[in-house]
């Protein structure tokens, strides 16, 4: 599920953590899942801890992986923050009528750019045609004879796993078939093109490291990495800001509540999302104390990307041990979101 604004979720006019978790409801409802451990990784942990806060009925457990918290208000919440970071959002919350149209300019340069094929935009509008696409085709497959269905849905197959494009898929290409100079020097350009994005993004060492060797072992988990950003920008900037502009301000959320075993997962070399957000946030969710079955993981060495990249199997096993303890078992599951 898409937040509104994000891949092919229309924006609409009310954006509330209220809204947001009334939908999460209707969700579990319709997949049958009464009780759920609810994750959420960077931009996503606002909204995992709001239904977890406005579903208690409906929640297992809370696992927070890099979870961010409001910045206004809270510059000791910012401290270990990259400083480019930290000023972006201390222009949003006091310079909004500044951030708005620069964020309305990127989304005109974002939609010109996906008029002509390129950018994000254009990127994740082929995804979203393939993805049609593939929906005709098993269709198509399931009234045919055996035979050709079986032809059919081994082609649709093949669309489904074709990485999507990006700086992340042309390194997915990346192996046995491309070796030699052109195919070296190409990962090369790849690699040093994602570092410098991820050091203009303010991401640490610790980060430009785990995805780089990401890159080199695991390139099919970077080509699902670079769609997913894609599918955030689908429609421009419009949803991020809305997104960003609802989190850092205030919650208005009565964390004290959250009564659900709950795990707060942060790395120290986190420069995107702070130790001292964490630590707040372990602070104010009883759920996060060791006697309810909770607690505040933080990670040595680990930043914001690298924590989930090497330390995920842990996390989800974590995750799933809340689930079976807190009554999810057959009926309910995690159901994670992130930024």
């Amino acid at each position: 599920m898409n937040r509104p604004g994000v891949g092919r979720t229309t924006l609409g006019a009310e954006r509330s953590f209220h809204s947001v978790a009334w939908d999460v409801s209707a969700l579990l409802d319709a997949l049958g899942l009464q009780r759920v451990v609810f994750m959420g990784a960077s931009g996503g942990g606002p909204y995992a801890t709001a239904c977890a806060c406005l579903l208690p009925e409906r929640t297992a457990g809370l696992v927070l992986v890099a979870g961010m918290t409001h910045t206004r208000d809270a510059p000791g919440l910012l401290k270990g923050m990259a400083l480019g970071n930290r000023q972006g959002y201390l222009a949003i919350n006091h310079l909004p009528w500044l951030m708005g149209p620069t964020m309305r300019a990127g989304t005109l340069a974002l939609r010109l750019a996906g008029g002509v094929g390129l950018g994000p935009v254009a990127t994740a509008a082929r995804a979203a045609r393939r993805e049609d696409e593939d929906e005709e085709a098993e269709e198509r497959a399931s009234d045919s004879a055996a035979g050709e269905g079986d032809v059919a849905v081994r082609r649709a197959a093949g669309a489904v796993t074709a990485p999507p494009a990006g700086l992340a898929a042309a390194a997915a290409s990346a192996g046995p078939a491309n070796e030699g100079l052109l195919g070296s020097a190409g990962s090369a350009l790849e690699a040093a093109a994602t570092s410098a994005m991820l050091l203009a993004a303010g991401f640490s060492p610790a980060d430009r490291a785990a995805v780089a060797r990401a890159m080199r072992e695991r390139p099919e988990l970077m080509a699902l990495m670079a769609g997913a950003g894609s599918e955030t920008l689908a429609q421009g900037l419009d949803g991020l800001w809305r997104d960003m502009r609802l989190t850092s301000e205030p919650w208005g959320l009565d964390l004290g509540s959250i009564r659900a075993p709950t795990v707060v997962w942060q790395g120290d070399q986190d420069f995107n999302v702070t130790v001292p957000m964490a630590r707040h946030l372990a602070a104010a969710i009883p759920g996060a104390s060791p006697a309810r079955g909770g607690g505040l993981r933080v990670v040595p060495g680990e930043g914001h990307i690298s924590l989930g990249l090497n330390h995920g199997r842990t996390i989800m096993e974590e995750a799933l041990r809340l689930a079976e303890g807190g009554g999810a078992g057959g009926a309910g599951g995690v159901l994670s979101g992130a930024e």
